[in-house]
């Protein structure tokens, strides 16, 4: 990356402070004791997915008016020379996503914990054949303008200003990684220590390679699948819930 300039640094004011609070009040005013309506869903999908496209187009002009490669971005396909790194690495996540999904999961009573968390929580989560259809656009906009925005653009932005140390190149994947998960405090604690964690090993796997493929693969399979698991979660929920209202009718 050239040195950072003015637009340079708007785009990390806007990444790293504004876009991060914009984001926690906007999940505190969606949550609610009230479910979301199916067409609210919808829209809310479709305007987050507009908004990040948006500014990914954003980001990408600002490079591309500095003169700097897509490759350096991250567009480009993966170095493999720390093969044995990058397949640990990403053996190592998603072995310890799918365990965690098992536990999330895998007896009824985990299924209606999560059924509970997710309905108080994520409301906007889909609960429906046509909203899982909508979401896998949210999770397709997340999967790659996420993956620049916060790992190519923000690493290879702090990576300037950092030493070229083992310090420096730390504080550069966690520290976007940190501001990442707190987006998602709504969701509580616990999903912001996980989302930490994936935002970290995300930023190991681009530097390691130069590239944000696996990262985006990874990414987009974690929100495909957590789109389809919360709709078959709700969706069986739901209608447990009508059938318990007409056995008490």
């Amino acid at each position: 990356m050239t040195e950072p300039g003015t637009l340079d640094h708007l785009a990390a004011i806007l990444l790293g402070i504004i876009l991060p609070y914009a984001s926690l009040k906007r999940g505190q005013l969606t949550m609610g004791d009230r479910p979301l309506e199916s067409q609210l869903k919808v829209v809310f999908y479709r305007i987050n997915s507009l908004f990040q496209w948006i500014l990914t187009a954003a980001v990408l002009a600002i490079w591309l008016y500095r003169d700097r490669t897509l490759g350096s971005l991250g567009l480009q396909w993966p170095r493999w020379e720390p093969s044995t790194t990058v397949f640990t690495l990403t053996l190592g996540f998603v072995l310890a996503y799918s365990v965690d999904t098992y536990r999330q999961v895998a007896t009824p009573a985990a299924r209606e914990r999560t059924r509970r968390q997710w309905r108080e929580r994520t409301p906007f989560m889909p609960a429906s054949p046509r909203e899982f259809r909508h979401f896998l656009l949210v999770a397709l906009t997340a999967g790659f303008c996420e993956e620049l925005l916060f790992r190519g653009f923000l690493i290879n932005y702090l990576a300037w200003y950092l030493e070229p140390t083992p310090t420096g190149l730390v504080l550069s994947i966690t520290l976007p990684a940190l501001v990442f998960s707190l987006v998602h405090i709504y969701q509580g604690w616990e999903a912001v220590a996980k989302i930490a964690l994936l935002a970290v090993i995300f930023g190991g796997l681009f530097v390691l390679t130069g590239s944000l493929l696996i990262p985006i693969v990874l990414h987009l399979a974690v929100d495909a699948f957590g789109g389809y698991l919360g709709y078959r979660i709700l969706f069986d929920g739901r209608e447990h819930d009508e059938g318990m209202d007409e056995e008490e009718e």
